[in-house]
């Protein structure tokens, strides 16, 4: 373990080192506009990824509760990776390496085949189970009554590409001149 690890906290590379104590950090797949590490590592163990979160981090916890509960539809047919560790305190994932690329900026993300695959994935996730709530709908009404906040500004990971940049220009055509 050399390069990369030095982003994770005390407790997590204690943990990382107990867990996998042969890991080789071979890359960084962070995104770097949060304070989430993802690091790939190879061991004895295999090709790993190891995902930690920062203090700030508020989507680990989902993660962990999803591999604990719901994705093995998914991890059975080879659409998740195989959970090997989790530690919600120390807000610490490690999971087999499942190859793929984001569809985003891709040629998959205009390509219906790509969204047919999601929903059967989506599917066989809702599938899983159900149940009744019969104080959603009200609690629904009530949270749309009050009145909301700002969102807080987030950083986005890319600029807006061409085709968003092009539907604003035909926004601001089709509106006219400024009356100014």
């Amino acid at each position: 373990m050399a390069e990369g690890i030095e982003r994770l906290r005390p407790e997590q590379r204690d943990l990382l080192t107990r867990w996998v104590p042969d890991a080789r950090v071979v890359a960084d797949h962070s995104w770097g506009l949060v304070g989430t590490a993802v690091l790939e590592v190879h061991s004895e163990q295999g090709r790993l990824i190891v995902k930690a979160g920062d203090e700030a981090d508020g989507h680990i916890e989902r993660e962990i509760r999803a591999h604990r509960e719901w994705l093995r539809p998914w991890v059975a047919s080879g659409r998740a990776p195989t959970a090997l560790h989790l530690d919600l305190p120390a807000k610490l994932v490690v999971t087999r390496f499942l190859p793929g690329r984001l569809v985003e900026g891709s040629p998959a993300q205009d390509d219906p085949e790509t969204y047919r695959q999601a929903g059967v994935l989506l599917a066989a996730l809702h599938g899983q189970t159900s149940e009744v709530d019969p104080t959603w709908h009200d609690d629904f009404r009530a949270r749309r009554a009050r009145p909301r906040p700002s969102a807080p500004h987030r950083p986005r990971r890319r600029a807006p590409g061409p085709r968003r940049a092009g539907h604003l220009a035909r926004r601001r055509v089709a509106r006219g001149p400024d009356p100014r």
